[in-house]
């Protein structure tokens, strides 16, 4: 089970007097999509499975940002996981499978003690997990 909390939530909804997340019902049909999402770090996007809901008149599907001082909106369709329990199983699965490698994308370019620093934490993850080769291409940091 996965709970997933900020305080206050983020005011997009008033279907629910809570944080956690949970599945949203009244889905507009069964068709699941799969979006797959990357932020530059992991070569492996995140897939996620939503479904189309229909919207409260309290839900807010517009967001608004801010450009150069200009504020601008845009409008995001109503879509939701399709199943939150089976969400966070594949999402834990995806950290198992990806992070060190995201942590060594992430590291790439930096100076050789930061590389230090995260080749010690891939190996200490290494030690509890069997089968993780990572930050092979990182040169030793001299001590001297």
């Amino acid at each position: 089970m996965i709970t997933i909390y900020r305080s206050g939530g983020l005011n997009i909804t008033r279907r629910f007097n809570h944080t956690q997340v949970v599945d949203v019902g009244d889905h507009a049909d069964n068709t699941i999509h799969i979006i797959e999402m990357t932020q530059g770090i992991c070569r492996t996007p995140v897939r996620l499975n939503v479904r189309r809901f229909r919207p409260l008149p309290t839900d807010d599907n517009d967001r608004r940002y801010n450009d150069r001082g200009l504020t601008k909106e845009y409008h995001l369709e109503p879509f939701a996981l399709a199943d939150v329990e089976k969400t966070a199983a594949e999402f834990d699965q995806y950290l198992t499978d990806n992070a060190l490698d995201g942590l060594s994308e992430a590291v790439k370019n930096s100076d050789d003690i930061v590389k230090w620093t995260f080749r010690m934490i891939a190996e200490e993850c290494r030690l509890s997990t069997v089968g993780i080769t990572l930050f092979g291409h990182i040169p030793p940091m001299s001590r001297g």
